[in-house]
């Protein structure tokens, strides 16, 4: 769910009032973290449960199809993106 507490890239070396500060930053990256990852997870509850009150077989064929064209539009995106980040061609769709 979401992306993982990255506490690798602090030095924990050191005097103790840098130490306690450095402590201090990973529970706050940690709690930013934590608090994404929850207004996501509400979103997606908050839509599905839109979605599932939805009595329109039309309406929720255009849901239906929105939601596969922003999922292939994000696949495009991430292999262009991620190509350009690896420095490579993205590969054809």
């Amino acid at each position: 769910m979401g992306e993982a507490c990255d506490t690798g890239r602090w030095n924990l070396a050191g005097n103790r009032p840098r130490l306690a500060l450095q402590v201090l930053n990973i529970l706050q990256h940690c709690i930013k973290t934590v608090d994404r990852a929850l207004s996501r997870q509400f979103a997606v509850e908050t839509q599905a449960r839109a979605i599932d009150a939805c009595n329109d077989l039309a309406e929720l064929k255009r849901i239906a199809k929105t939601l596969l064209s922003a999922w292939h539009l994000q696949t495009d995106m991430t292999r262009h993106f991620g190509a350009q980040a690896l420095g490579i061609t993205p590969p054809s769709p």
